[in-house]
């Protein structure tokens, strides 16, 4: 995972995991990134099923609502940016 992150020259600082799964969010937090779950696919299934202890940024009703988040997101001052 790190490797795909520097051969892709990432900015984690600057990136947000977007999915319907479980394995999305544990992405994220492997990755230290905010997580954005959107509810179309299993988004619904993973919402109801992930522990609550496990920290999910936003959770979308579809991809168009999450980039939209994300870019509000994005423009907020640093210092007020959920992660």
């Amino acid at each position: 995972m790190r490797r795909a992150v520097r051969a892709l020259d990432l900015d984690l600082a600057r990136s947000y995991c977007v999915g319907d799964g479980p394995g999305d969010v544990a992405l994220a937090t492997a990755l230290g990134i905010p997580a954005v779950l959107v509810l179309t696919g299993h988004g619904r299934r993973t919402e109801q099923t992930l522990d609550p202890r496990v920290r999910i940024a936003h959770v979308a009703a579809n991809f168009r609502a999450a980039v939209k988040w994300i870019i509000d997101d994005a423009r907020r001052p640093s210092a007020r940016r959920r992660r």
